[in-house]
């Protein structure tokens, strides 16, 4: 059963495929060329009829959220990010970060454990960082957030935004007025790096809505670098268009030095998987200076882009989770990782496990990182 991007139910809705861009297979609609937005948007070639996108407009209803031009609330809409175009973002000073490459592993919490993880790079979510119903952070300091993840005080530390849709948007309806603050007590953490917010762009939406998210994407990481704060960007894309958008943007934004990407999802699909691939090879590419690049999701993608990135971090969300489930990892050729079901005593705690886990996603991480295409 098909879902709408509420997670609604709704047997007669398109599949999610059939309105990706695939311009190998599909044309964009004709309706497409009289678009008021069709030199920002490009079109969407997708399947007969689906790549119009205001064909997936609700026609203005009073309670729609959802940013496009038919919303009565449209202007105040556009007012909230100051328009689509990326120019009037603020630019900010670049700023010193570690050089981080390999693999860190997501930690979720410190439950189950009684020493310390040796990791040398870690990443935590943003929301395991921030109470994001009040704005304020969950822990004094980072002797405290280390004690309570049981990891390293001296291990680099990622924090992570990379998250489903209802834990993004919280971030930015704290307010910008909010965020300052806040932002200036995550700066005296010591974090290494930070891949923001992941505004989603959805296929089943006017394109006005895919124009809102962009911009709050580069929005939100200017918010953090302003702050002093080393963060990626994530240029996420539906078309070759919003690719063109970003490639020009980080060209004259000498502060941007890192790409966050996911592959577990939507990136990570059949038709768009090589779109976004190339994109990124793009970025690197025209940028004019070495990039950094950290990824979430398939790890058969490290060697495809390790040779066009300075230093390329994966983010692994498997080892904590299969540790929590008690599965070891074994290796499987030559890069590989299997998972095996291993009893444990009730009450035994999990560190050997977790670190055991832990070194073979590492290990199996450099073997991808070296195999460079």
């Amino acid at each position: 059963m098909l879902k709408d991007t509420l997670g609604n139910r709704d047997k007669n809705r398109t599949a999610l495929r059939d309105l990706a861009h695939n311009p190998y297979r599909r044309s964009t609609n004709l309706f497409c060329q009289g678009c008021a937005d069709f030199n920002r948007c490009g079109g969407i070639a997708a399947k007969e009829g689906a790549g119009y996108c205001y064909n997936h407009c609700c026609g203005g209803k009073p309670d729609c959220e959802t940013v496009c031009r038919q919303n009565p609330n449209f202007d105040a809409q556009i007012r909230e990010i100051g328009g689509f175009d990326f120019g009037n973002i603020p630019h900010s000073a670049p700023l010193r970060a570690p050089a981080l490459r390999g693999a860190a592993p997501l930690i979720l919490h410190g439950k189950r454990r009684t020493g310390l993880l040796i990791a040398p790079i870690v990443a935590i979510k943003l929301r395991d960082l921030v109470n994001l119903r009040t704005g304020t952070l969950k822990y004094a300091d980072r002797s405290a957030l280390a004690s309570a993840f049981k990891i390293r005080a001296d291990s680099h530390l990622v924090i992570t935004g990379i998250e489903q849709e209802h834990f993004v948007e919280p971030w930015w309806s704290l307010g910008r007025k909010a965020r300052a603050p806040l932002l200036k007590e995550i700066a005296a953490m010591g974090i290494a790096l930070v891949t923001p917010p992941n505004f989603s762009l959805f296929n089943d939406v006017p394109r006005t809505s895919n124009f809102s998210a962009l911009k709050r994407i580069g929005m939100v990481q200017a918010e953090f670098n302003v702050a002093g704060i080393p963060c990626s960007l994530h240029p996420h894309i539906r078309n070759e268009t919003d690719s063109a958008r970003w490639v020009a943007y980080v060209a004259e934004r000498p502060e941007i030095k890192s790409i966050a990407y996911e592959f577990s999802t939507g990136a990570g699909r059949y038709p768009v998987k090589d779109m976004h691939i190339e994109h990124l090879t793009r970025l690197a590419q025209q940028s004019g200076r070495p990039l950094d690049l950290v990824i979430r999701g398939d790890q058969r993608i490290l060697p495809i882009l390790r040779g066009v990135y300075r230093n390329v971090l994966y983010i692994d969300t498997n080892a904590f989770m299969k540790t929590m489930h008690r599965q070891s990892a074994i290796r499987s050729g030559n890069a590989g990782l299997d998972w095996v079901s291993q009893r444990t005593p009730e009450g035994a705690h999990l560190d050997d496990l977790l670190q055991h886990n832990v070194d073979e996603v590492t290990f199996a991480t450099r073997h991808h990182l070296a195999r460079a295409a």
